[in-house]
């Protein structure tokens, strides 16, 4: 099973993104943009597990969001990863004044590791994936584009965390909810 851990956004701010992402499709720029229904914020990815497994993440994501409360983000702010200049990862950035995000990444990462996960060995930037390039190919272009756009989709509030299974197919990976667990502080 390939698996990875989220937080997901509501539907408002998903329409305000596509809606942008469409514009920013008519660049023409080679890129394969993110279906509506791939949106998320990643907190883990995992890759392939065995099923057997799953018990295991479920108890570490239960340990994880112990004692925490819900809190408020914004999504705003473009760039890509490693940079504009060099884009492979077009994102949409997280605002997460409290860093509620980032402390659920760092638990989950120190819950997972103590079940016999790898650890992150990169730095968690909330944020969500709009595209990944394929090519080169009217890269130049969505630079500027970004620059111009509006930088403020909306605020939400995270109030849970999901274990999702992706299936990979030619059409795009597909997602399926296997698990959430609540903030509740």
């Amino acid at each position: 099973m390939r698996l990875f851990i989220c937080s997901e956004l509501p539907e408002s701010i998903l329409q305000a993104v596509g809606k942008q992402m469409a514009e920013f499709g008519r660049i023409g720029a080679d890129v394969r943009w993110v279906r509506h229904e791939g949106m998320h914020i990643t907190l883990k990815f995992l890759g392939e597990v065995e099923s057997s497994r799953l018990d295991d993440i479920r108890n570490a994501i239960h340990k994880t969001v112990e004692g925490i409360s819900p809190f408020r983000c914004a999504v705003q702010g473009l760039g890509a990863f490693p940079n504009l200049k060099r884009p492979r990862v077009y994102w949409v950035g997280i605002d997460d004044p409290s860093e509620g995000l980032k402390s659920l990444a760092t638990r989950l990462d120190s819950h997972l590791e103590k079940a016999g996960f790898q650890p992150e060995d990169r730095v968690f930037h909330p944020h969500m994936t709009l595209a990944r390039a394929r090519s080169d190919r009217g890269q130049e272009k969505l630079p500027a584009a970004f620059s111009k756009a509006p930088a403020h989709f909306g605020e939400f509030v995270v109030d849970s965390i999901l274990l999702m299974q992706s299936e990979l197919s030619p059409g795009g990976a597909c997602y399926t909810q296997l698990f959430r667990a609540a903030l509740c502080g």
